[in-house]
């Protein structure tokens, strides 16, 4: 099994961290059970494929957060949406394992890749359940994750509001995001202030799952790629 190696795949340290949107079935469930293939991962776009999965009304999102070291490379492929942007092809997902050396662009420059293998309950990092409809729930949050680009929107599309898709992600992970990380560059600071208030609300955000840390090691995962 070929693990991500620091120096020669993207740089990417050990513990980087990718997210899985799903419903909240199927995430209270992973701890246990793990995940079936195939899967998209992605770094930016954990709300889109909550909304994808949950289709009926007043069902809760899961966001499974993956630490990529223990993940077999190998098993990574490139998002079928991203090879019929970017190589003007006519794919599915029975595809993708056919181009399986793209996946490293498809994560950077759409924000998905897919897991072609079934990803290990010892994977899993942690949970978060999310209410998008609750009667608290945050205002700023869902509105970015319904006017923000998704997996199949343009490339460039996908560049030009990375900080703003990351800042949504971090903040459905249960981090700690700010209005500037969101809003870089923004003067106006009455709505930062109002902005600033509104980030700070989670209702309706709960952990429902944190694994215990290893014995001699503590989570120091980026939730980034482009971190």
């Amino acid at each position: 099994m070929k693990k991500f190696n620091k120096q020669k795949d993207l740089n990417v340290q050990q513990d980087k961290i990718l997210y899985i949107g799903t419903n909240e079935q199927t995430a209270k469930l992973a701890p246990a059970k793990g995940l079936m293939a195939p899967i998209f991962l992605t770094d930016v776009y954990p709300g889109f494929f909550c909304k994808e999965t949950c289709k009926n009304e007043g069902e809760r999102w899961g966001i499974i957060s993956v630490s990529t070291s223990k993940l077999n490379l190998d098993m990574f492929a490139p998002s079928p949406a991203f090879m019929n942007k970017k190589d003007k092809r006519n794919i599915s997902i029975d595809d993708v394992a056919n181009y399986k050396s793209k996946w490293e662009k498809s994560l950077i420059e759409s924000g998905t890749c897919v897991y072609l293998s079934s990803i290990p309950s010892d994977a899993i990092q942690k949970i978060m359940i999310y209410n998008p409809s609750g009667k608290h729930t945050n205002i700023v949050i869902n509105k970015l994750i319904n006017e923000l680009p998704t997996p199949t929107s343009s490339l460039s599309e996908h560049k030009t509001n990375y900080p703003k898709s990351l800042g949504v992600s971090r903040w459905l992970n249960g981090e700690e995001v700010r209005c500037e990380d969101i809003f870089n560059g923004d003067t106006n600071i009455k709505l930062i202030n109002e902005t600033e208030e509104k980030l700070a609300n989670r209702f309706g955000l709960d952990v429902y799952y944190l694994k215990p840390e290893e014995k001699g090691k503590k989570h120091a995962a980026k939730s980034s790629f482009n971190a």
